[in-house]
């Protein structure tokens, strides 16, 4: 995942904002996705009185979105004419 995802987000970039759009991009999903991803999951378990069903469906959701901005995104690139 990290090899791919390396190179599909240096493709988005021109070369002279490239290292602050991989930062910006890649250090936003963290502190607005990853960070709180365990305190959320830790909720859905308790709202479900300890089943995981909550965190699988959200995780697809998760999922599905990735799949949705990949799509929208694939074909923005700066090497195009």
């Amino acid at each position: 995942m990290a090899g791919a995802q390396g190179a599909f987000l240096a493709n988005l970039f021109p070369t002279r904002y490239r290292f602050s759009g991989l930062a910006m991009s890649r250090e936003l999903n963290g502190v607005l996705i990853a960070g709180p991803t365990p305190l959320i999951a830790a909720s859905l378990v308790a709202a479900a009185d300890g089943k995981p069903t909550f965190v699988a469906a959200y995780l697809m959701a998760c999922c599905a979105l990735t799949i949705l901005a990949i799509l929208l995104i694939r074909h923005r690139s700066v090497h195009d004419g």
